[in-house]
């Protein structure tokens, strides 16, 4: 099997199986993107949540997102909280239907690249009721347990 510098690279930090037994599996790399919620306070739950996929598929992703960003109406990102609000980028969203059909666009393209949607969350009264303050410092953070169940989820795929 004859393979390039950087695709050996690549298959020995991940593999971790001898050069012989790579043509006989298959390797995926996956790349997970996501983001926080509920750390103002505004809810009554800590969340992560975000999208899985394979590094190709993020590369065709991110040229298909910047397209969409750019198409009428333009916006330079996109932040759910302010669409929500006809606020910042979409400040100029007059009409929410105008809003609503850009944001169903990117959520198209999202749904047209992303393998798994993750998502993780912890009920704030909960976490303060049994678990702030009686465990290590160092874990003692609601997202680290929504991070954790993120990763379970990714055992699981």
């Amino acid at each position: 099997m004859s393979i390039s510098r950087a695709e050996f690279s690549i298959r020995s930090m991940y593999c971790g199986l001898p050069r012989a037994k790579w043509g006989r599996r298959i390797l995926m790399a996956l790349t997970a993107y996501v983001d926080d919620s509920g750390s103002g306070g505004d809810s009554p739950y800590y969340v992560l949540g975000g999208y899985l996929s394979t590094v190709s598929e993020w590369e065709s992703f991110t040229q298909e997102w910047i397209k969409e960003l750019a198409s009428k109406p333009s916006i330079d990102y996109f932040k759910s909280k302010e669409a929500e609000a006809l606020d910042g980028q979409f400040r100029f969203m007059y009409r929410r239907e105008i809003k609503d059909h850009k944001i169903n666009k990117l959520i198209a393209v999202i749904q047209r690249h992303a393998l798994q949607c993750v998502t993780s969350m912890v009920s704030q009264s909960d976490y303060d009721a049994f678990v702030r303050g009686k465990i290590r410092s160092d874990w003692d953070d609601p997202y680290f347990f929504c991070f954790m169940g993120i990763v379970g989820t990714f055992a699981l795929i």
